[in-house]
């Protein structure tokens, strides 16, 4: 009786174990830690349109085991497969409303990133309601996502750009623009 309970116990847990899990958002990929942080970026569309949202998630964690508090640039970055092309948008990380985060994309803002040690911040955001220039000409005007960057395969990063120095880099998503 006894090895009958232990081999269902282990049948069940493998069975449960095995099945693959429905939230996209629990298979994301990190970025390599620098200066005490990691940045995750996942995409929720690989194809975007002007008919259709572009989300995406970025997730910021303190990996190390003190307060961080540092001021950073946070972009996203987007370069063209073909590397004929490549966009940026700046925008406050610490924003406390996605309005406050997409306007803050129109200029280029220094942040004040404070993370308790183990502390995680995460925006959802649609990439097209972000200003996006040139990484030669980061000054003003910015441009609408579909007004500016054209139509290709292209891969997206956030990058955070530590005043004092260093970077932190998330990892890459391949989208599809059309």
């Amino acid at each position: 009786m006894k090895y009958l309970i232990f081999t269902l116990t282990f049948l069940s847990f493998c069975l449960f174990s095995c099945q693959k899990s429905t939230d996209p958002l629990e298979s994301i990929i990190w970025g390599e830690e620098s200066n005490g942080l990691q940045i995750s970026l996942y995409c929720l569309g690989q194809i975007i349109s002007q008919e259709k949202l572009c989300e995406i998630v970025i997730k910021v964690k303190n990996v190390s085991e003190a307060e961080i508090s540092r001021e950073v640039y946070t972009t996203l970055n987007l370069i063209d497969e073909g590397k004929k092309q490549s966009y940026i948008s700046y925008f406050n990380l610490m924003a406390e409303n996605l309005n406050e985060l997409y306007e803050s994309s129109r200029s280029h803002p220094k942040t004040n990133l404070i993370l308790d040690s183990g502390d995680q911040i995460k925006f959802r955001i649609d990439i097209r309601e972000l200003g996006w220039v040139h990484p030669v000409d980061s000054r003003p005007p910015y441009a609408e996502f579909f007004d500016f960057v054209d139509k290709s395969s292209y891969q997206l990063f956030c990058r955070l750009e530590i005043v004092s120095n260093g970077e932190v880099i998330s990892n890459y998503e391949k989208i599809e623009v059309q």
